[in-house]
């Protein structure tokens, strides 16, 4: 299947690092038909949050455009290797409740989990000799 999505820059950020990973972690969030409204509110809401508190980690929204069930977005989150996977929740609920407070925390998880019918996560790897990339763009 042949998918294409669309780059959203109002949600996404760069992070500190600007090297091609070599590893990435990708989630796909199937909608409920008709959340797409609250979707990118909780989206605006996170990337907020997340910019408030301080994340240098890049992370990447996508909406499909076309060749799938609407309405779809895919977050990219880069890793540098296996143990990067196991990511930090405790960070993204402690910043939550910084900047916003435990009540809203939880009511904006709410919000983010209403939205979703369905939820897929999935490993990816750079493969060099099947890049047009340099060998010295990737993360090594």
């Amino acid at each position: 299947m042949i998918q294409y999505f669309d780059h959203v820059d109002q949600v996404s950020a760069a992070g500190a690092g600007q090297a091609t990973p070599t590893m990435a972690e990708i989630a796909v969030f199937q909608l409920q038909f008709g959340k797409t409204a609250q979707f990118y509110e909780a989206m605006h809401q996170f990337h907020d949050t997340m910019q408030k508190a301080g994340c240098r980690e890049r992370y990447e929204w996508f909406e499909l455009l076309n060749g799938g069930e609407g309405p779809q977005f895919m977050l990219f989150l880069p890793r540098r290797n296996w143990a990067a996977f196991d990511t930090q929740r405790g960070f993204l609920s402690e910043a939550l409740e910084k900047s916003l407070g435990k009540r809203k925390s939880e009511k904006l998880i709410a919000q983010f989990s209403a939205a979703v019918k369905s939820y897929q996560r999935s490993a990816v790897r750079l493969r060099p000799e099947l890049s047009k990339l340099p060998p010295s763009e990737a993360i090594k």
